[in-house]
């Protein structure tokens, strides 16, 4: 049992103006704070009880006393024509300054919009520690510091994604704290977040936060279309929703013919948050226009105000072309393309091209319709994948062209015969990637994959996203019978795969162990993901010995498998490939529609 202090409390302030404190090592709610009708306040509060006491004192207390400031501002506006009010707005402040640490330290406290969902994390290991639902959507945390309060940093994230990193992921890697507004673009494990405008509405009316979501979630329910930018009028009208009363002239909103409103929430994309790594730009804002249809806007760039010129292709494609600079000061590198003299936009809804104005690119990594002589139709972005390809195979080969010595390039390419040499390997690494730039280097435009489907393939997968794919499998393999198709189409072609019999190539240690609990046919695809999945599960209870050949969770612990059955991700993603569209399977596979090339780019200058 814990002796109680100020310290171990965590003081969250949600949208309704309410002031909670939890116990910071697992999330239990102590007191809540509600006093809404101030306008300027200052609480004196037992921290232990919550109470407040509104006379203050110049005698010391016997007991550690928090002092509280909150300002609350109201705006109104009303129809100088009439009486009545048009619409009021509410915000709420509490007095505390940012706490004081250095501008490495990591962020532990993710919220979701929407709803009053506070998650902490480790933010060493980036594990789950609690979570806690507040009812109200969360504005800010606090901790305590000598009898005041100081702010700590947090996310809000979108309802989905916070769902999505929690429980898919288990553990979270976050961005370290800093400057304002730093973590509107950044990575979580291979999961990238944007920055985006939620819009809700609660008991008092709507409300407008930022919010971050993972690429791919659904913004908006399909079929909804949402109002012009000019925004909704509220003209004569209120706005009734299913089981509540109507609502008051200041939450009435009447949408234009053909759009539709969402009763509760709902998700916006503010129009100006076009980020491509460290570019930003406002497609609003152009400088000018470029041949061939560019464009050029103002942007930034670290800071700094530049020209960003905006193109949908590239279709010069080659090493010389690709600038790396060198790490910074966390040991990062930087990846850009250049020379994009020879680019092409696209218009909307078209992927092909025309040769008129001549064949673009470099010969020895051009892709073969450019220079078929009665080519069956007009080249389209796919061109670039295939150059990529080639890009790809260099930069794993240590500099080998995938089609030979420059002389006879572009005819091997004519040819369609490329020799990936040294990705032949039986290693998970060599396999995975062999699959992915084969498949770029197709001879058929239309067989190549889309930019989307090439980041999507394992080949950029993390580990953890690897360990998490393998216990999503078998998780849903255990409800399938033994033999329905989705069963058949792993154990096809599995002995490959499991190299005879999988129990033969664990450690020994790991072998007994699995014969505690339950028999595992060493012949079955099926059961060796079960003894990942199960071994994963019950890591905390391996002896030693086996957790000591396993390494840790998730890297070393997935590797272990993937190094001894190196065709286990790649068959294994195949085989469940009719579990595409299901909500589990969602962020392993991507949308099997989309346009053919590169995603678009910026260059800054």
């Amino acid at each position: 049992v814990q002796t109680f202090t100020p310290e171990n409390l965590l003081f969250v302030s949600t949208l309704d103006g309410s002031l909670h404190a939890l116990i910071k090592q697992t999330g239990d709610l102590k007191w809540t704070l509600k006093d809404g009708r101030k306008q300027d306040a200052w609480f004196v509060v037992d921290p232990e009880s919550g109470k407040t006491q509104m006379t203050l004192t110049t005698e010391r207390p016997s007991t550690p006393r928090l002092y509280i400031g909150r300002t609350q501002y109201t705006v109104t506006m009303h129809d100088p024509r009439a009486p009545a009010l048009r619409w009021n707005t509410t915000y709420r402040r509490y007095s505390a300054a940012p706490v004081d640490g250095s501008p490495g330290k990591y962020m532990s406290y993710l919220a979701s919009c929407g709803m009053g969902l506070l998650l902490t994390v480790d933010p060493r290991s980036g594990a789950v520690l609690w979570t806690q639902d507040l009812g109200v959507p969360v504005v800010g945390v606090y901790t305590w510091h000598q009898d005041s309060l100081r702010q700590l940093p947090h996310l809000t994230l979108a309802r989905d994604t916070l769902h999505f990193l929690a429980l898919r992921w288990g553990h979270i890697q976050l961005p370290a704290s800093g400057p304002q507004d730093t973590a509107t673009h950044f990575s979580v494990l291979d999961t990238q977040l944007l920055m985006t405008l939620y819009v809700g509405k609660d008991e008092a009316g709507f409300y407008v936060s930022k919010a971050l979501v993972h690429t791919g979630v659904a913004l908006v329910p399909r079929g909804l279309t949402l109002a012009p930018t000019d925004g909704p009028t509220t003209d004569e009208v209120t706005l009734q929703v299913s089981g509540e009363r109507e609502g008051s002239p200041s939450t009435a909103v009447r949408y234009p013919s053909g759009s539709m409103a969402l009763p509760s929430q709902w998700l916006l994309i503010a129009e100006q948050l076009t980020v491509v790594g460290k570019i930003s730009f406002n497609p609003k804002d152009v400088l000018g226009r470029g041949a061939g249809g560019t464009f050029v806007f103002r942007g930034q760039f670290e800071g700094r105000a530049v020209a960003v010129k905006r193109l949908l292709l590239h279709r010069d494609l080659k090493p010389g072309n690709v600038l790396i600079a060198g790490p910074d000061s966390q040991g990062r590198g930087r990846v850009v393309l250049s020379d994009f003299g020879l680019c092409k936009k696209l218009p909307a809804g078209r992927c092909s091209f025309s040769l008129r104005s001549g064949v673009p690119g470099t010969e020895g990594w051009m892709a073969p319709e450019l220079l078929q002589l009665l080519p069956p139709d007009s080249p389209t972005s796919a061109v670039d994948i295939f150059s990529a390809g080639c890009v790809f195979y260099y930069v794993l080969s240590s500099g080998s062209h995938p089609f030979g010595e420059s002389l006879y390039r572009q005819a091997n390419i004519l040819a369609g015969s490329p020799c990936l040499a040294h990705l032949e390997e039986e290693a998970h690494d060599k396999v995975v990637a062999w699959d992915l730039v084969e498949a770029m280097l197709s001879p058929l435009p239309q067989a190549r994959p889309s930019a989307h489907q090439v980041l999507a393939h394992p080949f950029f997968w993390s580990r953890a996203k690897q360990l998490q794919f393998f216990q999503d499998v078998s998780d849903w393999l255990e409800k399938e019978p033994e033999q329905g198709s989705l069963v058949t189409a792993l154990e096809a072609g599995g002995s490959e795969v499991v190299r005879g019999d999988w129990h033969k190539h664990i450690s020994v240690p790991l072998q007994t162990d699995l014969k505690k609990f339950r028999s595992y046919k060493g012949t079955s695809v099926r059961d060796l993901l079960r003894a990942v999945r199960n071994k994963k599960h019950h890591y905390r209870e391996l002896p030693d010995e086996v957790r000591r050949a396993l390494g840790p969770v998730p890297d070393s612990f997935v590797q272990y498998f993937t190094n001894r059955f190196p065709r286990l991700l790649l068959h294994t993603h195949r085989a469940m490939r009719s579990c595409a569209s299901e909500g589990l399977f969602l962020p392993y596979y991507p949308p099997a529609s989309g346009a053919q090339g590169l995603s678009p780019g910026a260059a800054g200058s």
